[in-house]
């Protein structure tokens, strides 16, 4: 149980760098790349999925792709807000679930040796959080960083909201 929180942050980094290769290898493939191509077309509903799959660990590359190939049709800005709804729901299932049933299992393993060994403070898991949740890095690990600091869920899914939404716009602005 010791190696619990170690095993599970390693796992969830390979299942996203899998996720990169398996992204880049796919837009090889001619109809995958058609479908990217073709992707900006269904509009707001496909930044809600994009938002969605964002915030998965293995389709989060997937979602960037598909993010970026939008704002040349639509709003940069109700892009961001939609798809950042879209990582705010996954992220508040993750969150409900991390929060309900693991009371005393990874997440309170990892919050212990945090805070009590390592006396790492509340303010540094929530920007750790914050950039974890912005970033396409897998959403999971930015749960137990928040979940560390015991968040209500109204904060919890303001926060993923707004990081969500932040990183998204930021893709959505380089592309």
């Amino acid at each position: 149980m010791e190696n619990m929180p170690r095993k599970k942050i390693i796992m969830s980094l390979v299942i996203f760098l899998t996720g990169a290769v398996f992204t880049i290898i796919a837009l090889q493939i001619e109809g995958v790349k058609n479908f990217f191509e073709n992707i900006e077309l269904s509009g707001y509903p496909a930044a809600f999925l994009a938002g969605i799959l964002y915030a998965l660990a293995f389709t989060s590359t997937f979602a960037a792709v598909i993010i970026s190939k939008m704002p040349d049709h639509f709003n940069p800005f109700l892009l961001a807000v939609i798809a950042g709804a879209g990582s705010a729901i996954y992220d508040l299932t993750v969150f409900t679930f991390v929060k309900n049933h693991t009371k005393h299992g990874v997440w309170e393993t990892l919050r212990n040796r945090l805070n009590k060994k390592r006396g790492l403070p509340k303010w540094l898991s929530l920007i750790i959080g914050l950039f974890i949740l912005g970033s396409p890095l897998p959403d999971e690990l930015a749960v137990g960083f928040l979940g560390i600091i015991d968040l209500s869920y109204k904060k919890f899914i303001l926060i993923s909201f707004l990081a969500n939404t932040v990183g998204i716009l930021l893709i959505l602005l380089a592309s």
